[in-house]
């Protein structure tokens, strides 16, 4: 199973992090499949959940900005055991989701935001490919939206 993680770069809330840490829990090494969490490298959420993904015994693929000025997190590119090439923040979203059966989706906001990187992922996962898709909120609970094919 490939889990695409998006997440605000304002750091997870920790009903957010347990939430997601249940989700993520029937992946873990304790199955029979090599399991592994895509993420973009940011500080803040993707960098949480890079940590929680990486204690859990995912494999972890590193999908680098170009730009790393901005919210680049060394310690989630660290901790990743594949590295892919840099792109620009919009590619390497799409990359994320390309690479991905399920997206995990941890915006900041209760509604979507037009100018989000984390929201622009989620739509682009759950209506350009339609995959699984579960957005985790502030307080913990969450949305799922299921694949269209």
């Amino acid at each position: 199973m490939n889990i695409g993680i998006t997440a605000t770069r304002e750091g997870l809330t920790g009903p957010q992090l347990t939430t997601i840490r249940r989700m993520l829990l029937p992946y873990t090494i304790h199955s029979d499949a090599v399991n592994t969490v895509h993420q973009g490298c940011c500080v803040g959420g993707d960098e949480q959940i890079t940590i929680l993904a990486f204690a859990l015994g995912f494999r972890i693929c590193a999908h680098q900005p170009v730009d790393r000025r901005y919210y680049f997190s060394k310690l989630a590119y660290e901790l990743s055991n594949y590295k892919c090439s840099e792109l620009p923040y919009l590619d390497r979203n799409q990359e994320i989701v390309d690479h991905s059966d399920m997206l995990i989706g941890a915006p900041k906001e209760k509604s979507e935001v037009l100018r989000s990187g984390t929201w622009a992922t989620i739509r682009r996962a759950r209506e350009g490919k339609g995959i699984h898709t579960v957005v985790v909120y502030t307080d913990g609970g969450f949305d799922e939206y299921n694949s269209h094919s």
